[in-house]
């Protein structure tokens, strides 16, 4: 996933805005009300927009805000903070979303209670873009949807996400200028509704 990183210099603090990146994948997006990720003096924190500190450097590492709660380490494992900085347990999905989850060697898809709601039956997973996610069984990629049931059976050798209707996947595997790609919308769907 690609994350564009900043470097900021405000009051003294180094700031590390890992917030904005490709929309690709969990479909985060930049919102003016989440802090930033601060760190000062090895120890990670958060800011607001206007750079005041709303929760003092005092994590190993801490991670962006996304929809109202940050992820942080302290005392040897990891869990999610909230803006007022109360640490609350690791929240692996947000409600109403199924996010990759690796058991074993294979992979599938947790709710936000952790269960897993489509098995681990994957070789690799690609995170849910609208209503569908890119799956690999075997040397073959294709698209299931929310019940795990294939929406585009496994036939590419690579696949990516969909974006306003259009799914994206490689045809051959030779990686080269001259990938062929084909763009493809579901079947039964219309992308313009």
């Amino acid at each position: 996933m690609p994350w564009i990183w900043l470097t900021l210099r405000r009051q003294g603090l180094l700031c590390l805005w890992a917030f904005v990146f490709s929309c690709l994948g969990r479909g985060y997006a930049a919102d003016r009300s989440e802090p930033l990720v601060v760190v000062q003096d090895g120890r990670y924190g958060y800011i607001n927009q206007d750079g005041k500190v709303t929760i003092r450097p005092q994590f190993v590492w801490a991670g962006a805000f996304w929809r109202g709660l940050g992820t942080v380490y302290v005392c040897g494992r990891y869990a999610s903070i909230d803006s007022s900085g109360a640490l609350l347990p690791l929240r692996i999905a947000v409600e109403g979303r199924f996010e990759p989850e690796k058991k074993g060697e294979k992979f599938g898809f947790v709710d936000s209670s952790g269960r897993f709601r489509i098995a681990p039956n994957f070789d690799e997973v690609l995170p849910f873009s609208e209503g569908l996610a890119a799956v690999r069984s075997g040397d073959q990629w294709g698209f299931i949807d929310t019940s795990g049931n294939f929406a585009v059976p496994p036939r590419f050798a690579a696949a990516f996400y969909f974006r306003e209707g259009v799914g994206t996947a490689t045809l051959d595997s030779a990686w080269s200028s001259s990938i062929r790609r084909v763009q493809f919308s579901p079947p039964n769907s219309n992308p313009w509704t």
